[in-house]
């Protein structure tokens, strides 16, 4: 049998069945998968488990095999593929989603009665949906990080508070300052002070303005405050790293 013979079979099946399928609802079993794929690719676990209370079987794909028991798993295989793929466009690595899509085919393969397999298909959804929701998370978190140090570096000459981030980023101040931690490995106004203690370095080596113009240019409250943190930051004061690293000719007696 040739292609042409073959793709002209084809047709003709698919004919018979929608001809002998036509009470099935294609437009809603469309619409349902639309749905799933949309829940799973935005990671949107809040409307799954929403949608469980009470809700009846929803699964529609049509008759796949002879078997009632053979028919739902192949449905419940088919949703699994999907999943995988709603995932990978929800920003999972390809990687994770096809190890869990073959931990999944491999249960399914051991389920023998339909209520094992509409238990697997529910925790699919879901569980494809949390690891999407979660890397959206990471993903939003390491933005929020990006833009608290963009903020940072835009007002080192000036003075501002954790609630002054947080209100700009417009995030809450604890999310922000626990996710700060956890990407950078030190508090957020910690990064802040050494930020302002690296460019008060950096004045101290190319610029002849002196110790207490740069402490008040860089918003510290006081001289002998702004020396006791450089210290701590830089290994000496501020006149000695001057006198060991200065580039250019400053007055003395400063």
């Amino acid at each position: 049998m040739d292609k042409n013979t073959n793709a002209e079979k084809v047709i003709y099946e698919k004919d018979m069945y929608l001809t002998e399928n036509a009470e099935q609802d294609i437009t809603r079993t469309y619409e349902q998968e639309r749905l799933y794929l949309q829940r799973i690719k935005t990671g949107d676990v809040e409307a799954i488990l929403a949608k469980r209370e009470g809700r009846q079987v929803e699964i529609h794909m049509g008759r796949l095999a002879e078997t009632p028991l053979k028919n739902f798993e192949y449905m419940v295989c088919g949703a699994i593929t999907l999943a995988t793929y709603a995932a990978i466009d929800g920003g999972l690595d390809p990687a994770s989603a096809y190890a869990m899509s073959d931990l999944y085919l491999r249960r399914l393969e051991l389920c023998r009665e339909s209520a094992e397999m509409q238990q697997l298909y529910d925790e699919v959804e879901l569980v494809f949906a949390q690891q999407v929701h979660q890397v959206r998370q990471n993903r939003s978190a390491a933005s929020y990080v990006e833009m608290c140090k963009l903020f940072i570096d835009q007002h080192l000459t000036k003075s501002f508070t954790l609630d002054d981030i947080a209100a700009a980023l417009n995030v809450n101040k604890s999310y922000l300052s626990r996710r700060f931690a956890q990407e950078a490995g030190m508090r957020i106004m910690e990064y802040a002070r050494q930020k302002r203690i690296e460019g008060a370095a950096y004045m101290l080596k190319y610029s002849d303005k002196t110790i207490s113009a740069i402490a008040a240019y860089f918003s510290f409250p006081s001289q002998s405050h702004f020396g006791n943190l450089f210290k701590q930051v830089m290994g000496s004061t501020p006149l000695k790293y001057r006198a060991a690293n200065q580039i250019i000719e400053v007055p003395s007696g400063e």
